[in-house]
């Protein structure tokens, strides 16, 4: 009988993983400074969008107010957004309004926490 044909090995060639970053980094300046202007540009644009985030939300919390008053004449909205950020809604005009939802809010937290 015949042998089996044997495959020649493969040459395992063995890469060196460097000990510290900067030693396979060849970065020209102007890739630096490329990267450097990329993080910038990220940095404000997520700026932007907490600044637009604001805005919106304010919006909301502005139309949400509006809808109240027309029913209310002091109201107070505690709750949280989708987000899972608190919302917090205060609309007393006078100092007696105030008081009013103050002696509200004292009240329907005593009876929640005694049952």
């Amino acid at each position: 009988m015949s042998e089996p044909k044997k495959r020649p090995k493969k040459k395992v060639v063995k890469k060196e993983l460097p000990s510290s970053p900067s030693q396979n980094l060849d970065l020209t300046k102007l890739d630096q400074t490329k990267i450097e202007q990329l993080f910038q540009q990220t940095a404000l644009r997520y700026k932007q969008d907490l600044e637009l985030d604001k805005k919106i939300k304010l919006k909301e919390m502005s139309q949400l107010t509006f809808m109240a008053e027309e029913y209310l004449n002091s109201f107070l909205i505690l709750g949280y957004s989708t987000q899972d950020e608190r919302v917090v809604l205060w609309n007393a005009r006078t100092a007696k309004d105030e008081a009013a939802l103050v002696d509200l809010l004292r009240t329907t937290c005593m009876d929640i926490l005694s049952n």
